[in-house]
């Protein structure tokens, strides 16, 4: 309550502090478009990476996200995950044998098999620059945007011109085409199948990524936000000095 107002990516936190008498607005994320003259410019390494994650990964929040990436890993995908994710560090200790005694053994070969592919983190231009050099990137959402795409991934890999696979939301219709300007799953099965199929189709798959990078420059730039939201700015200051 000591702020005039909250802006959010996710419709139900809008709602939830609406609901509150908190004025709150939805504001969805976008893409820099100048990132990419600076990725030029940059002329940054392009090694080529078949399927790519970037991003957290904690078991917390991110426990789909987890087990989808599991599954990838385990059913032999080209999985490459670069995150600042840390799991157990207590493998061989007498925690470990507790663990075993208590059937969790396999949740702790779980994550052992995950950090055996996971990478440090990238920021800024090195990770855009890995996301343009896929051929495939991840997008998964953490587990509190419930049934909503919210997320900066979505416009961060199609932004950078990559072939993005997501997980399916109620409301992903409204900003993207599926399976047209972007690749949706429902399952892990589907999500295994599509990415086989996407891998083996040079064609369709740099098709869907053009689709995707042109749909995100034209309809989700920040430069297309920036009026609207200093208007709901000024709006709120000028209540909030005359009051």
């Amino acid at each position: 309550k000591n702020f005039d107002i909250v802006l959010t990516c996710v419709q139900w936190v809008v709602d939830f502090y609406n609901n509150h008498q908190i004025k709150s607005y939805y504001v969805p994320f976008g893409f820099e478009e100048s990132i990419l003259e600076k990725l030029n410019a940059a002329n940054l390494s392009k090694t080529s990476h078949e399927l790519t994650f970037c991003g957290s990964l904690n078991k917390g929040p991110h426990l789909n996200r987890f087990e989808i990436l599991l599954g990838l890993k385990k059913a032999g995908l080209p999985l490459e995950v670069f995150s600042d994710a840390k799991f157990r560090n207590d493998i061989y200790n007498v925690q470990f044998l507790k663990s075993i005694l208590k059937l969790k053994h396999q949740e702790i070969l779980d994550e052992r098999l995950m950090m055996s592919i996971i990478k440090p983190p990238l920021y800024g231009l090195e990770m855009y620059n890995t996301l343009r050099n896929s051929k495939l990137s991840l997008n998964i959402h953490i587990d509190k945007a419930k049934n909503e795409a919210a997320n900066m991934r979505l416009f961060e890999i199609t932004g950078a011109g990559a072939c993005m696979v997501t997980d399916w939301k109620e409301n992903l219709a409204n900003i993207f085409v599926e399976d047209e300007e972007i690749v949706v799953f429902k399952t892990l099965a589907e999500a295994k199948d599509k990415i086989n199929m996407l891998l083996k189709d040079d064609k369709l798959r740099n098709k869907i990524a053009l689709a995707g990078q042109k749909r995100t420059l034209n309809d989700y730039k920040f430069s297309n936000k920036i009026k609207w939201l200093d208007k709901i700015i000024q709006e709120n200051l000028f209540k909030s000095k005359s009051t």
